[in-house]
């Protein structure tokens, strides 16, 4: 459990979820602070991307509680906690090939027209990711792997939200790109003041965007360590990672 003593964003207290009869994690407690970078690492299949699901209301809970600015979520639906102000951007590609830059990142909003909405995405891509400004009108699928990365990010901050849950957001980057994206998620955080929880197992990007590290074994966090000592220390690395 994260032991910082600061002011907690999201309190996490004995969640346990799964699929159908099989629990994948169990009794799963955590503590993320207010402008905060937390990272998760553990071996494939020890449940962070079910822990990230439940998190965001994707995947429902069978018991504990999931509670964010005090307010308890555990009951809510995906769409209730992204309006309370949580953005989850999972696995894989979360934008829309066959939509253009422009809308992929209006559709991330909560505005209640199409011509708020694109305002709303012009703001985001002219403030924050003015690479993607030269693209706005392509449609997403013909993106680079990371340009799609960064796009799935801009739509998420579209929201204006006040935690990111981002599950392995360096998939699909091309090695020499990561460096950047890792300084522009710190600039995000920095600039917006942002909580962010994140699944990583490139541990030079962990240690860039965020200075501690909860352990996952078996569905339950077992360890807290320092990203930069667990990218540099092997022994940390074969115990806790198989690498």
């Amino acid at each position: 459990m994260c032991t910082w003593g600061g002011r907690p964003m999201l309190t996490v207290d004995g969640l346990t979820a799964g699929y159908g009869a099989g629990t994948v994690i169990a009794d799963l407690t955590l503590r993320l602070e207010a402008e905060q970078t937390l990272i998760v690492v553990g071996r494939n299949g020890v449940g962070k991307s079910t822990m990230m699901k439940a998190l965001a209301g994707v995947l429902p809970s069978s018991h504990g509680t999931v509670r964010f600015e005090g307010r308890d979520l555990t009951g809510l639906s995906g769409y209730a906690r992204a309006d309370s102000g949580i953005s989850y951007i999972a696995q894989g590609k979360c934008i829309s090939d066959n939509l253009s830059v422009r809308d992929n990142v209006a559709a991330g909003s909560r505005a209640s027209s199409m011509s708020q909405a694109r305002r709303i995405a012009d703001r985001v891509l002219e403030e924050d990711f003015p690479a993607l400004l030269p693209k706005r009108k392509d449609l997403a699928g013909s993106l680079s792997g990371g340009q799609q990365k960064l796009l799935a990010l801009a739509r998420a901050l579209a929201r204006e939200p006040k935690l990111l849950l981002l599950d392995e957001p360096t998939e699909g980057v091309q090695p020499s790109l990561v460096d950047a994206f890792a300084d522009k998620l710190a600039h995000l955080r920095d600039a917006r003041g942002l909580a962010i929880l994140l699944v990583e197992q490139r541990l030079d990007f962990a240690a860039t965007v965020g200075e501690r590290a909860l352990v996952m074994v078996k569905g339950a966090v077992v360890d807290e360590v320092a990203t930069a000592d667990l990218r540099d220390d092997q022994e940390l690395q074969r115990r806790y990672l198989g690498v």
